[in-house]
């Protein structure tokens, strides 16, 4: 190997530790600039209009209602002692009294 190629490796190696530096503190910088702006979300929920978006409920008593209940309660009776403890971990990190 020439003397040209052994100094290039460093050198690149160190011109790619700079840049992937750089582009870690740019990405860090983004959400606080946001939440600094009053914006702590990727789209403003008032942007969106769900009601156009999403489909309608089904009627209380329809079949389409029975239905969903029925695999809302399957997945509630299946859930594990540990996947309880994992929701509500979860639930007190993000959802937080104000």
């Amino acid at each position: 190997m020439s003397n040209l190629s052994m100094r290039q490796g460093p050198e690149a190696m160190r011109r790619l530790c700079y840049l992937l530096v750089s582009l870690i503190a740019a990405a860090l910088a983004v959400p606080s600039a946001a939440q600094e702006a009053g914006r702590a979300f990727y789209i403003d929920p008032a942007e969106v209009d769900l009601v156009h978006i999403l489909a309608p409920p089904p009627a209380v008593d329809s079949p389409a209602a029975k239905a969903d209940l029925q695999i809302v309660l399957a997945a509630v009776e299946s859930r594990t002692d540990a996947a309880v403890k994992h929701a509500q971990a979860d639930d007190a990190a993000v959802c937080k009294p104000q």
